[in-house]
């Protein structure tokens, strides 16, 4: 999927190639769990560049006011209201996301001696800044929740470490932070940090992250962001539209200030040549649309907007400014399907098939959690991967 938001189609129809597959024949599975069709399709994103729907700015709303309580103390990018009589219905969908995203092995251990130049001066930094997503939160254990190697920064660290072994990841990834968080505020809570990640006390994960690239820029390779969605989820959270249109007016231009100021210092120091790859949100309140509250389902749409017409268009923008490529996650996670293309959920019978993408690939559906599953994890550091060089 390129910066026009156009994703390319998942494997179908032969093995996976990946390291670790223990598939055959994928879309044998694909078909058995009613998804062959899906990911046989070449999704086209309606991102638009084009403003908003809502054409005029409202006053700022009392909604708006809650932005605060999703940094810091909420780690967490949404909060479901599927009934618990989903989980049984979605174990085949996630035994063929196993099969059709499997990046990685299993979660390993993680080296934090990256405070300077590696001892033959030879390392290649991957500088990884953003939220829960760069942080690799996951709902594990439950009621609690913990940051894990299962994050698309440490798969996607490993895979480029298979091809050249001298690639660190350095991490100031910081669950919970809203692109005003990273830019203003001091510090990561401790235990929201990815594992072996950075720890800035004095500074906002941006200036640290850029202090550290001004310190190592010869050595940096690779940088990746992810930004936005703590700010938008007070907004995605409203069952109702004018509200949550009033809020994304209120949220969204900070996103676009926060992220330009960030990628104009990087980009200046680093030069036109290193790759900066951004990337964007799985839209998890589609599986609302399974709800029996008419509320719950209503986050369905109103979120579908909010990401097609409001964040990624910002996103898409911005990180196209400075030459970076943008991953729109939603878009690989079928945010954009119609809602014609359908699936089969055991005990659940026809459902959209953005529905079972979400299932497949993220907590929602399981855990009532909207993080990425390891799976999910996998897929965008594969399209993150994409974007570089050979």
């Amino acid at each position: 999927m390129d910066g026009d938001g156009r994703a390319g189609s998942p494997t179908a129809g032969k093995a996976w190639s990946g390291p670790q597959s223990t598939c055959v024949t994928c879309a044998t599975r694909f078909a058995k769990a009613g998804l062959a069709r899906l990911y046989s399709l070449d999704q086209t994103a309606r991102v638009q560049t084009s403003p908003p729907r809502r054409p005029a700015a409202r006053p700022e709303t009392d909604v708006m006011a809650s932005r605060r309580r999703c940094q810091k103390r909420d780690r967490y990018i949404g909060r479901p209201r599927v009934s618990r009589r989903m989980l049984a219905t979605v174990a085949g969908v996630l035994v063929v996301a196993g099969c059709i995203v499997g990046f990685g092995a299993a979660p390993r251990a993680v080296s934090t001696d990256l405070s300077g130049p590696h001892p033959d001066g030879t390392a290649k930094y991957y500088v990884s800044i953003g939220d829960s997503y760069a942080a690799g939160y996951r709902p594990i254990p439950p009621g609690a929740g913990s940051t894990s190697t299962d994050g698309f920064a440490y798969q996607l660290e490993e895979s480029l470490r298979a091809r050249q072994p001298d690639w660190r990841l350095v991490n100031f990834g910081c669950s919970g932070e809203t692109s005003s968080a990273m830019t203003f505020d001091r510090g990561c809570e401790a235990g929201a940090g990815g594992p072996g990640g950075q720890q800035y006390p004095n500074d906002p994960q941006s200036i640290a992250a850029a202090k550290f690239i001004a310190d190592h820029g010869s050595q940096v390779g690779l940088v990746t962001i992810v930004m936005g969605g703590n700010d938008i989820l007070p907004c995605a959270r409203d069952s109702d539209p004018d509200q949550a249109w009033a809020c994304a007016e209120g949220q969204v231009p900070k996103v676009r200030q926060n992220l330009d100021a960030l990628l104009s210092r990087i980009r200046g120091t680093l030069g036109p040549n290193v790759p900066i790859v951004g990337a964007s949100y799985m839209n998890v309140f589609l599986a609302d649309q399974l709800s029996g509250d008419p509320q719950t389902q209503a986050h369905a749409s109103i979120a579908t907007t909010l990401f097609r017409d409001y964040l990624n268009p910002v996103l898409a923008e911005t990180y196209k400014k400075y030459g970076a490529p943008f991953v729109d996650t939603t878009a690989l996670a079928g945010g954009y399907l119609p809602v014609t293309e359908v699936t089969e959920l055991a005990g659940r019978g026809t459902v959209p098939a953005s529905v079972g993408w979400i299932c497949a690939l993220t907590y929602y559906c399981t855990n009532d959690d909207p993080h990425p599953n390891r799976d999910g994890h996998a897929l965008i550091a594969r399209e993150i991967e994409k974007r570089l060089a050979p």
